[in-house]
């Protein structure tokens, strides 16, 4: 990829990033956030967004220290990627690589692989604040097949994912504006786990 290509792509990037921050500041479900991005050593992004505090409206300082609370999904995630980087996972692999459990398992095509847990889903994110009754009409009118309201107050619309887009220019059209619009993959099934697991 050109160097100019590439700097757009992250330059559009981090402009979603600064409208998803700010829009998690303005809902007060934090008071500040400040992220970097590196790959192989170079910074390819930062930003921040907030304050230190919210009584005080302190800035974030440069050197700020941070607790870290659940931060399985992100670690592993940040792990598949860098396999998948390095060539040594496929979404296309049989689960039984790595789980043994499933290596009696008789399958054709894709079913058994890890791409199988997932579906292919259209997914249209609003801000926490957002007008849930309106995007649900509209949304449900467009064709999508859910509107879920998470507990930050986040609406997420899922559709098919090959009209997300449309969707999306539905929604638009309504005046109602997203923080963004992807096709993405979704687990199959979730597991809720408490303290001890």
């Amino acid at each position: 990829m050109k160097n100019s290509q590439q700097g757009a792509l992250i330059l559009q990037s981090t402009n979603r990033m600064q409208v998803v921050a700010d829009g998690y500041v303005a809902a007060q479900k934090f008071c500040g956030i400040e992220w970097q991005v590196e790959r192989a050593g170079a910074v390819l992004q930062s930003g921040r967004a907030g304050c230190a505090e919210f009584e005080t409206q302190r800035p974030i300082p440069e050197t700020a220290l941070y607790r870290i609370f659940s931060m399985t999904k992100p670690i592993i995630s940040v792990l598949a990627l860098r396999l998948i980087d390095q060539g040594k996972l496929r979404l296309f692999d049989p689960v039984a690589l790595f789980d043994p459990a499933f290596a009696k398992m008789k399958v054709l095509g894709t079913d058994g692989s890890v791409a199988y847990l997932f579906s292919r889903t259209g997914l249209i994110q609003f801000a926490p604040g957002a007008d849930e009754d309106a995007i649900m009409e509209i949304a449900l009118e467009s064709g999508a097949e859910d509107v879920v309201t998470d507990s930050d107050g986040a609406v997420d619309v899922l559709t098919q994912w090959e009209s997300v887009t449309d969707i999306r220019d539905a929604l638009l059209g309504a005046g109602l504006t997203p923080l963004q619009a992807e096709v993405t993959m979704l687990p199959s099934t979730a597991v809720t786990l408490d303290e001890e697991n």
